[in-house]
């Protein structure tokens, strides 16, 4: 969808989608001039619809965002909101919509915005044989621990509190392997979004990164050859 808008039409767009599709008129923090809002209407992004104000019983405008409304800011996620204060406002309601989400769906935020960095190909000692051949055995009940608790599924969230009695070796042992299939692109550790669901078992089982952010959540993309 190839529709232009000025910074102003995106950001009433924007303000209608964390509204939930619909806002009165006189509610929203923007100067929007009558020939801005039409052509909105135009192009099929809102209806406008007069009727009584719940709160002050006159007749108001409400603007309501259509199925194409919906479907322009899906695929136009970017671009410029100009310098507007309530751009701010927007984007924090935006916040709020999306916190709710992560924690309705028990979603991390780093499970919608985190990238997966590139494998890093690491020179393997001579004399470390043993060590990366008790990496690639814990990496295989790794894969197997993960699938028999996902019940065979790819790209599900397990917990390292149900993954980790599965596993042989150390904690020390187990914490390597882990690390090593993530920096290859094998399998990606998360944190639990919300603290209130983190469980003693949760901390128990976490993997602490250097920095000391502790890792609750395995995802596996695949079974390795």
């Amino acid at each position: 969808m190839s529709t232009a808008l000025k910074p102003i039409q995106r950001l009433v767009l924007w303000r209608l989608v964390v509204s939930g599709g619909m806002a009165w008129q006189e509610d929203l923090p923007l100067k929007l001039n009558p020939n801005d809002r039409n052509k909105l209407v135009q192009v099929d992004l809102i209806e406008i619809i007069k009727e009584k104000s719940p709160e002050t019983g006159r007749q108001a405008t409400k603007l309501v965002m259509t199925d194409r409304g919906w479907n322009w800011c899906s695929e136009n996620m970017s671009g410029d909101f100009g310098k507007s204060p309530a751009g701010g406002v927007t984007l924090g309601l935006l916040l709020e919509r999306l916190n709710k989400f992560l924690d309705e769906h028990q979603f991390s935020l780093a499970e919608v915005f985190w990238e997966s960095p590139p494998p890093i190909e690491e020179p393997v000692p001579e004399d470390s044989a043993a060590s990366v051949h008790g990496d690639a055995g814990l990496a295989g009940q790794i894969e197997r621990a993960y699938y028999q608790i996902s019940g065979g599924q790819a790209n599900v969230r397990v917990l390292l509190a149900d993954l980790r009695p599965h596993l042989n070796g150390s904690r020390e042992e187990q914490d390597a392997a882990l690390a090593r299939m993530e920096r290859e692109g094998i399998l990606t550790l998360y944190s639990r979004n919300n603290p209130r669901e983190i469980t003693d078992a949760d901390r128990a089982a976490a993997y602490r990164t250097q920095a000391g952010t502790e890792n609750h959540l395995i995802y596996l993309g695949g079974p390795t050859a």
